[in-house]
């Protein structure tokens, strides 16, 4: 089979300049709406939120709402509404560990409990497992239950891999907690459809060993937090490539610049000597298309991406930025999805030792939508291993 790549090519160069009383968030809360009204619910804005097809949902409200994991680290909740399937959550929670214990993997925790959390302002139970699937690092799974007087079961399914499931535990818990359903929608969409049972069922997570950024946990708003409300931009992974959440599939620092798709040299550590281009590989994911026509008056397609960087202190302060820089327009014959972009930022003058933060912007030209990429770096006048 022969492969047709894609080379974007980005080079950046900057000047060094400070900026003062400027404001820099890696991560931020977003309030998402669903589409019909059914439930308003906050993730942070390093995680998406999609429907499940209709060919894998387990209930007849079922989204997943995914952080945008780097490799072997995952962290996603899955969340499902449906008519109740059991007299109460307690009993729920009995069945999913009766299905749990047929496989050998399989570790209960925390037996169940109730009233540690609440599902739509309801009191919830819960029990805390543990799963080791063939190739992947042994996941934690969470599992929230509420019935309400009403006749709505809502299951939330909270699951990470175990090595990050204490610092995203609260992140969690706060978008479990943010959940607020719209009974009068949810009951509308309920009387639609039903479903036999809503046994959790956990896709698999790519095995890939990339860096996961501790970063990226968002801090937890206080009360007196304002949050962002945005509707939401739910995609049904089953309809193709326009519909996929626009992100970056995959992003690291190299040591050189790419010779191709997934042709590149990584840079083993985030360290950087002053004066060295910091070169970032991004493989966008989930971009759409232009189509224009050739002489003779076929279709060809175009991707077109636009970018901006921000750099700052580790006290937030910018110093430097630069916004809409374009990247060169692709005409193909072919919806190739095989793309990167090699960011490269020159070091015009070397930056002072210390440790920055940068913020990469993709946007997507096509569409309209854009993602976010946040690195930590080190800037370090010591001879560095590549």
């Amino acid at each position: 089979m022969k492969f047709e790549y894609i080379f974007l090519t980005l080079a950046l160069s900057i000047v060094w300049v400070s900026f003062f009383n400027q404001s820099y968030a890696q991560v931020t809360w977003n309030t998402i709406e669903e589409e019909d009204g059914s439930f308003t619910i906050q993730i942070p804005s390093n995680w998406n939120i999609s429907e499940v097809s209709d060919a894998e949902k387990l209930a007849p409200i079922d989204y997943m709402l995914r952080y945008n994991d780097k490799g072997n680290s995952f962290a996603w909740i899955e969340l499902l509404i449906s008519e109740p399937l059991y007299p109460n959550a307690s009993a729920a929670l009995e069945s999913y560990i009766g299905y749990y214990q047929q496989f050998d993997d399989f570790n209960l925790t925390k037996p169940i409990e109730c009233g540690t959390y609440t599902l739509n302002d309801e009191p919830a139970c819960s029990f805390l497992s543990s799963q080791q699937l063939q190739g992947e690092q042994r996941r934690n799974v969470l599992n929230v239950v509420s019935l309400t007087p009403g006749g709505i079961q809502t299951d939330a399914v909270f699951v990470t891999s175990s090595n990050i499931y204490e610092p995203f535990l609260p992140v969690g818990e706060y978008i479990i907690n943010s959940l607020d359903i719209n009974s009068t929608a949810v009951t509308q969409a309920l009387e639609k459809k039903s479903i036999e049972n809503i046994e959790s069922e956990l896709p698999i997570i790519p095995t890939e060993n990339r860096t996961m950024l501790f970063d990226e946990i968002p801090s937890i708003p206080k009360d007196n937090t304002t949050i962002q409300r945005q509707h939401s931009e739910i995609s049904d992974n089953s309809t193709g490539n326009a519909s996929q959440t626009f992100r970056s599939a995959y992003d690291t620092f190299v040591s050189s610049d790419p010779l191709g798709f997934g042709v590149y040299d990584k840079k083993i550590s985030n360290s950087f000597r002053p004066g060295e281009d910091l070169i970032l590989y991004i493989e966008p994911t989930g971009f759409e298309y232009g189509t224009v026509s050739d002489e003779g008056n076929k279709t060809l397609y175009t991707i077109e991406f636009s970018a901006d960087f921000a750099i700052s202190d580790i006290e937030g302060n910018v110093l430097t930025e630069q916004l809409g820089l374009p990247v060169s327009e692709i005409i193909t014959h072919h919806q190739n999805k095989e793309v990167f972009i090699p960011f490269t930022i020159t070091q015009t003058t070397p930056f002072p030792p210390g440790n920055y933060f940068i913020n990469y912007t993709i946007h997507d030209i096509n569409s309209g939508k854009s993602f976010d990429i946040v690195k930590e770096i080190v800037i370090s006048d010591q001879t560095q291993l590549a």
